[in-house]
């Protein structure tokens, strides 16, 4: 994956969990425990990607 390509991939991801705040740690979880699972799934395969 080209540096370039990364980069817009993790701003998309990024503006996303704006977005859908899901992953938001200042707001109150008001989430359902498969919101917060699947969150989880999603953010760590980017851990990856981002290190």
């Amino acid at each position: 994956m080209k540096k370039e390509e990364k980069e817009k991939t993790l701003n998309d991801i990024r503006d996303y969990f704006l977005d859908v705040k899901i992953c938001s740690l200042e707001e109150p979880p008001v989430m359902s425990l498969a919101d917060i699972t699947e969150c989880g799934e999603v953010v760590k395969p980017l851990l990856v990607i981002s290190s």
